[in-house]
């Protein structure tokens, strides 16, 4: 990797920086096995080149605007000496993308040091290769098992987020919070998926194998609220806490890998409006620490998280759950 900067200097005045990033990166997998003819061997290359900036304009004495701008250009090549169904040939991609990415946000700040803002920002995740799935079609092949080629590779994700927020500090600087509030339309979402295949087809379900990919859904939507703080109470007494809500669900995605799917007839699994795994709707800490000696504390803190589902392959939920920790500690000097 390389990445050379510039960076403006003086403060009060406007603040930017730009720069060039540059990364080479090579990618080499063998996979020798026990149960299947063959080994498997593939090289995945890609490069990137970026350009970016920010600028931090001073409107007035208490209005900042924030402008920052990426551009991304990322070149791949990939091979295998995978035997895709019904080819005879080994998997092989090479292409280009194109990203970008960036923000524009204003920010007022109150006499007190309060921190209002406003943002939209842009992001997003390259695409990529499912070398674990591509090592395995000649087995699933055995097994009757059709995989679609398109699905060797995943395509690169984008995420729109709309955010309102404030952050400060009062009563002499021993309380400090924060609050967001934000909106994300989510495009091509990358879900992890998996296969799960006996070692043996003729055998047992087990011992059998995990294959992992990422596929693409159509949308996504999250859309919550982020709020913390942190408060020196007394001399010796501190409470602290935070609180999260989170509504995440996909939109427009049929699903041939769930579980109640029928990819043999073409009938897939809407789960358009369910909630994103591992996404629960909740989750919060409160706890309190009390100094009683110059080098002696106790924290006792109480934590929570609504329940979740765990893929999205299937309905299988994790149950909502509390915590109760408590720590006794000792400090001296650098100890």
């Amino acid at each position: 990797t390389q990445d050379a900067r510039l960076l403006s200097g003086e403060a009060g005045a406007a603040r930017w920086v730009g720069g060039l990033y540059y990364r080479d990166q090579e990618q080499a997998l063998l996979r020798e096995y026990t149960f299947v003819d063959g080994d498997f061997a593939s090289r995945y290359d890609t490069e990137n080149l970026a350009a970016y900036g920010q600028l931090d304009l001073p409107l007035a004495e208490r209005w900042t605007l924030v402008g920052g701008l990426r551009w991304e250009r990322r070149d791949f090549d990939y091979v295998d000496n995978s035997v895709a169904p019904g080819s005879g040939n080994g998997g092989a991609n090479t292409g280009d993308e194109d990203f970008w990415g960036g923000r524009l946000a204003l920010e007022y700040r109150t006499d007190a040091g309060l921190l209002v803002y406003g943002l939209v920002s842009r992001g997003y995740k390259p695409g990529g290769v499912n070398s674990a799935l591509a090592s395995q079609l000649a087995d699933l092949e055995d097994q009757g098992i059709d995989v679609p080629p398109d699905s060797l590779f995943f395509a690169g994700e984008t995420l729109l987020n709309y955010e309102l927020g404030l952050k400060g500090t009062s009563f002499d600087d021993r309380l400090a919070f924060s609050l967001a509030l934000f909106y994300q339309d989510r495009d091509d979402v990358q879900v992890s998926q998996s296969l799960v295949l006996p070692i043996d087809p003729a055998g047992d379900a087990c011992p059998c194998v995990f294959i992992d990919s990422l596929q693409n859904a159509s949308a996504g939507v999250n859309q919550g609220l982020e709020a913390e703080f942190d408060w020196l109470v007394a001399e010796r007494w501190r409470l602290f806490g935070s609180l999260g809500l989170l509504d995440a669900e996909y939109r427009d995605y049929q699903s041939f890998a769930h579980a109640d799917a029928d990819p043999e007839n073409g009938i897939p699994y809407d789960l358009s409006g369910r909630d994103q795994a591992h996404a629960p709707n909740w989750q919060y800490v409160v706890g309190v620490q009390w100094d009683f000696l110059d080098n002696w504390s106790i924290v006792a803190d109480v934590e929570g998280k609504d329940g979740f589902y765990a893929s999205a392959n299937h309905e299988e939920r994790v149950d909502s759950y509390t915590l109760f920790n408590a720590r006794l500690a000792w400090s001296s000097g650098p100890w």
